[in-house]
Order: C-alpha cells, then sequence, then structure tokens
C-alpha cells in the first residue's frame, strides 16, 4: 500500500484499508517449503511477491522441466524430490507435464520472434548429441548471431540430419 502500519492515506489518493493476513501456504523453492501468509486488502489486488495460486517458485518451474528433458520420468519427479521438499510438494506427473508443455510453448514463441538487431557474423553448425537411436545420425542445427558488441545470441534451433 505504500505506506507504514498506523499511516493514514495521503490526500488525494484512494482510500485502502488493511484486513488482516491471508491463511497460509506453502511455497515450494530450492531450499524446501517456505510457510507464506499473504497480507489481504478489503479491496482485491495481486501481489508482486507471490501469485495468487503459485505453489512452485520461479526457479523450481524452470528446473521442472529442463530435468524431464534430461531423462527423468514424469513419475519419477515425486519420489526424487521427497525428501527435499517433503511429502505433499505438488510434484504429480501433471504438473510435470503441464511445465514441459509451457515450455515447448515457450519455444515455439521464440521460435518466431523477429529478428530485430543487426549481426555482423551468423556462425551456423550441427551439434550430434549422444542420446537417441543410433541408427539415425539426427544433428540439432544450430545458429548463433554476433551483434557489434560481440555479444553473442542463439537464433535458432531445429533438428536435421547430416
Amino acid at each position: 500500500m505504500g505506506r507504514g502500519r498506523y499511516e493514514h492515506h495521503a490526500e488525494g489518493k484512494g482510500k485502502h484499508y488493511r484486513n488482516g493476513l491471508g491463511k497460509t501456504r506453502r511455497l515450494y523453492c530450492g531450499l524446501g517449503c517456505i510457510p507464506v501468509r499473504v497480507p489481504r486488502l478489503r479491496e482485491r489486488y495481486e501481489s508482486q511477491i507471490v501469485g495468487r495460486y503459485q505453489r512452485l517458485s520461479e526457479e523450481m518451474r524452470v528446473l521442472l522441466p529442463e530435468l524431464y528433458a534430461h531423462g527423468l520420468a514424469t513419475n519419477d519427479f515425486a519420489p526424487c524430490f521427497e525428501r527435499l521438499l517433503g511429502d505433499d510438494a505438488p510434484l504429480s506427473p501433471n504438473t510435470i507435464v503441464r511445465l514441459n508443455a509451457q515450455r515447448q510453448e515457450d519455444f515455439k514463441t521464440w521460435q518466431k520472434k523477429p529478428l530485430d538487431a543487426e549481426y555482423l557474423y551468423i556462425y551456423v553448425d550441427g551439434v550430434y548429441p549422444k542420446v537417441g537411436p543410433k541408427d539415425e545420425k539426427m544433428a540439432l542445427l544450430v545458429a548463433v548471431g554476433v551483434n557489434r558488441l560481440g555479444e553473442k545470441y542463439v537464433l535458432a534451433i531445429v533438428e536435421g540430419y547430416r
């Protein structure tokens, strides 16, 4: 609200009043489970620190799809994180599938973004991962652009063959 605990509202600003604290919620992060109580106001508002139905920190939302991409099966997440986050961690197979789908959607959006910057060099190469069928020579084709400041940006990643 932008004022101290017993401060009155400023002239010309809206009259918002505190209305206690919400129920204790659990936020799961890399350090484990953190109990959080979000303040309430008489008027509805959105907290900038903890989202309305947020149960996982942003770091965990990024980490879980990465582990899935590295080969951890959807049913293996709960046993792996049980000791770290506790027995009631929100790591059902549906959660993992939903986070992975969001990551794939973000990747598709990234692929379609326009190239607004000017690049002095563009390097294109194929990277051959050691996973997948042995008979196929599947490669990840990668394009990297270098701007005038020498900063490198990944422009494209697509799968292809030799």
